[in-house]
């Protein structure tokens, strides 16, 4: 009797361990130099990566959550190691990857000038605006990044009052703050 309850302990102490180890593999990401604008449950901002192989290419996978433990700054590429963890039963509207930092290899700030284009209006979500405010109290994308849209602040109220889909091309200010060069109406 003894030996049955023993080996009932031993089955369910294994059943209960981590297997993290197995389900993990070290990676090395490049992270583009700004967040996407996206939908998942709601409109977001996602960061950009490219993992192992696809670094240098022009391929970049949009990632919906977070890197764990990595604090980043707008306006820098990053070239870091870190831990894919496969989540074996993730949420129904999560993600089944997980990443872990484990090492910062490189962090560069993009040079000045440097642009990108955002969508900033959608016709395929309602309400379709990443962009939030107004002429009097500013712009930004989604309450995160604030838009310094210089010149060109009416033309943006009106496109957000009138259009159903437009870009914007953007470049760097600061790690809050991005210039709206020039607006692209779809």
């Amino acid at each position: 009797m003894k030996n049955i309850i023993l080996i009932t302990v031993i089955i369910l102490l294994s059943s209960c361990t981590s297997d993290n180890d197995s389900n993990s593999t070290d990676v090395t990401l490049k992270i583009n130099h700004y967040k996407e604008t996206a939908i998942g449950l709601d409109k977001t901002l996602v960061l950009q990566i490219q993992e192992n192989n696809n670094i240098g290419s022009d391929n970049w996978t949009l990632l919906y959550n977070e890197i764990d433990g990595l604090n980043y700054e707008l306006g820098y590429i990053y070239e870091i190691n870190a831990r894919k963890e496969t989540i074996s039963n993730p949420p129904a509207d999560g993600s089944s990857v997980k990443y872990i930092l484990t090492d910062v290899i490189i962090k560069v700030q993009v040079e000045n000038g440097a642009s990108f284009e955002l969508d900033l209006k959608t016709d395929l979500f309602n309400p379709p605006n990443y962009v939030y405010g107004d002429i009097t109290q500013g712009f930004t994308i989604l309450n995160e990044i604030n838009i310094d849209c210089n010149t060109i602040c009416n033309e943006l109220f009106s496109a957000l009052a009138n259009e159903n889909s437009f870009k914007g091309i953007f470049s760097h200010v600061n790690s809050d703050t991005i210039k709206l060069e020039s607006l692209i109406i779809e």
